[in-house]
């Protein structure tokens, strides 16, 4: 594959009617089917290759000082390739320079084999 930039994405409070939360409101209803559960703040990265996004990692902000990782996607095709622990791994830095401390992730019960692929 060719070069692949990995930004970030941060939506607060006020921004909640951005176009930056409503394409990640969108990638999040398609992963998750409902985003009425987020209501902190929005920090992310995506993965852009050519233009075009190929992937995101996304945590919500709760408290201070933690996160929960809401979604973390790759695109199929382009899956083992350290995509996703780049992005992780940026995500982390972002975070950390955010002042969150602690970071968790939370699979919903029943979650299919498909949703919980290894993506890097």
């Amino acid at each position: 594959i060719g070069f692949v930039q990995i930004d970030r994405v941060l939506v607060s409070g006020d921004d909640r009617d951005s176009t930056q939360l409503d394409l990640l409101a969108e990638e999040l209803r398609l992963a998750h089917g409902a985003l009425g559960a987020i209501t902190g703040e929005l920090l992310g990265v995506s993965a852009m290759l050519a233009g075009t996004m190929v992937g995101m990692a996304i945590a919500e902000r709760h408290g201070a000082d933690q996160a929960l990782l809401v979604s973390l996607m790759v695109q199929p095709d382009l899956r083992h390739r350290g995509i996703a622990t780049r992005m992780a791994a940026e995500l982390q830095s972002f975070l950390a320079e955010q002042g969150v401390r602690a970071v968790s992730a939370q699979y919903p019960s029943g979650t299919t084999t498909a949703n919980t692929t290894p993506l890097c």
